[in-house]
């Protein structure tokens, strides 16, 4: 059975203005690449985190 476009329904984004005092787990917005950085591990990690991997070694690339 095919799918259609109608079949799903559009996503839009909520924005909340208060969303508690925050999170026991560090956030993940200060995470950073140094360009000296050895990423040799990423290629014996699981299917679901080479795209993470290969989207941090395509960063790289294009900073350089």
């Amino acid at each position: 059975m095919a799918e259609r476009p109608e079949d799903f329904q559009l996503y839009h984004p909520i924005t909340f203005t208060y969303e508690g005092k925050g999170s026991r787990c560090q956030s993940l917005d200060n995470l950073s690449l140094d360009p000296g950085d050895n990423l040799d591990f990423l290629c014996d990690l699981d299917f679901k985190f080479k795209t993470l991997g290969s989207l941090c070694h395509q960063h790289i690339q294009e900073n350089n």
